[in-house]
């Protein structure tokens, strides 16, 4: 399925055009998440700057299917670290 990860803060929307192929929902959640820490990790005040948007994650249609808030940096560390320990 080709799904695609539009950042969101309610009012305005970046939207990705291009999308990519995934083959489960819960890829979809870790590219996600992977896809924050790289993106909050390239500035240092990304935290403040980008707080009260989103990554919407939706499919082809358009529908959302999950978002994740753009927050804390820690947090999604903290997420990837558990899914590698148990997953």
């Amino acid at each position: 399925m080709r799904l695609f990860f539009h950042l969101s803060d309610g009012e305005d929307t970046i939207p990705d055009t291009a999308g990519i192929e995934i083959d489960s929902v819960e890829t979809a959640h870790l590219e996600a998440m992977n896809a924050i820490v790289e993106f909050l990790e390239g500035d240092a005040n990304a935290e403040t700057d980008w707080a009260g948007w989103s990554l919407d994650v939706a499919d082809s249609s358009g529908a959302v299917l999950f978002s994740f808030q753009l927050g804390s940096i820690q947090a999604y560390r903290s997420a990837l670290k558990k899914h590698r320990l148990h997953g």
